[in-house]
């Protein structure tokens, strides 16, 4: 197996033999997968899959890169799948993968180079809910947690995607992966963000004045209830308790514009007397 390092770029490294006295069509190797501008971390490992047409006879081909501890040979095929390991060492930014055939006495054949993304990875060294206590007027009412993180090094945004949100009581409220909260019961609960092993808490209080219809927690209904209950429009009630499904049907609808309206405490649904 031959070994190639190539700065800048993780090498596939293929070994052929061509027969002497056969006619054959040009060779040539393409990277069928993954997909260019793909997206890799430092240290993950992705399968890259190489095509090779026009190659009689081939003894073999390898997988290696310049930063990499060690090599993958096997028997070539019309395909053959590679498992390549990211180098934990690469610099964040664009690397290129390419396929590489050695031919006899020293011809070369390249595939056309595969554009990878390295991302920027950061070490979470902190992990702080701003908000840290929470309050919903009604069942069916929502809220964002603000999440920040510290990181290493400083500036480095973390996605959600990279924190663990959980309600330790999802029949009060619970929490989805983009960290909104929506009350589904009346009492206190906590929720937890998590990354790794460091994490924060917030609790959850979620009350209601026993008012039908009164959705602001004021023990009145009026036209600020109306709002909240028309920005809801088309929604569907988080459970039976919903208190904005005022008729049940599981819906926040016109239906339940209808009796909010019925349900205001001064006229015309003012804010007061």
């Amino acid at each position: 197996m031959n070994r190639h390092t190539i700065s800048g770029w993780l090498v596939l490294a293929i070994s052929l033999v061509p027969i002497a006295g056969i006619s054959q069509t040009k060779p040539s190797l393409t990277i069928l997968s993954p997909a260019s501008g793909t997206s890799v971390n430092p240290g993950q490992t992705i399968n890259v899959e190489v095509e090779a047409t026009g190659f009689v006879h081939p003894a073999s081909e390898a997988i290696e890169g310049p930063d990499m501890a060690s090599s993958i040979e096997k028997p070539l095929k019309d395909r053959n799948t590679f498992q390549l390991t990211i180098p934990s060492t690469v610099e964040p930014g664009a690397t290129s993968v390419h396929a590489l055939a050695i031919l006899e006495p020293g011809s070369l054949v390249y595939s056309e180079p595969l554009e990878l993304k390295v991302a920027v990875t950061f070490a979470v060294e902190k992990l702080t809910i701003n908000n840290k206590h929470l309050g919903l007027s009604f069942i069916g009412d929502q809220t964002g947690l603000d999440v920040r993180t510290l990181t290493n090094p400083v500036g480095g945004i973390l996605q959600n995607e990279s924190l663990t949100f959980k309600s330790l009581n999802p029949s009060v409220a619970i929490v989805d992966s983009n960290g909104i909260v929506t009350a589904t019961g009346l009492g206190i609960t906590q929720v937890i963000v998590s990354h790794g092993a460091i994490s924060d808490t917030a609790s959850v209080v979620v009350k209601h004045s026993g008012v039908r219809g009164d959705l602001t927690g004021d023990g009145k209904v009026d036209s600020r209830d109306i709002d909240i209950l028309e920005d809801w429009q088309g929604a569907p009630a988080v459970n039976l308790n919903d208190t904005r499904d005022l008729n049940h049907d599981g819906v926040i609808d016109e239906k339940d514009l209808e009796i909010e309206r019925t349900l205001c405490t001064y006229p015309n649904c003012a804010t007061h007397n």
